[in-house]
């Protein structure tokens, strides 16, 4: 079984493998995160959080849409790079999404995905 989850569902799809990596083959992150990286707590929150999913073992894809109001690439890629520096495996893609600050609706552009960024 997969798991996967879009912003909210991102975050808690890569930390639920984790918690239970006996249950899924890969998990699929659509520009995930808890909190927006304009709150000051968000690196802490949405770091730790994708680090409780590095006991997942096996394929991670986190899909990023560039020009997303509410999580930077930046932040986006530091919360990728925490889950692998704990130890998680991934692959982490982003895409140019058609429409003005349009980045977080990359779930909805199933067309892009396959076309890196």
């Amino acid at each position: 079984m997969l798991i996967g989850g879009q912003s909210r569902g991102g975050i808690l799809a890569i930390a639920y493998a984790g918690v239970r990596p006996e249950l899924f083959l890969g998990a699929i992150n659509f520009v995930g995160g808890w909190i927006s990286d304009w709150c000051t707590t968000a690196t802490a929150i949405n770091a730790t959080t994708f680090r409780r999913g590095a006991a997942f073992q096996q394929s991670t894809v986190w899909l990023y849409g560039e020009s997303d109001p509410f999580y930077s690439f930046s932040h986006s890629k530091s919360n990728f790079e925490a889950f692998v520096s704990a130890g998680g495996k991934g692959r982490f893609e982003s895409y140019s999404v058609p429409g003005q600050n349009s980045g977080h609706a990359l779930i909805a552009h199933p067309g892009l995905l396959g076309r890196c960024a």
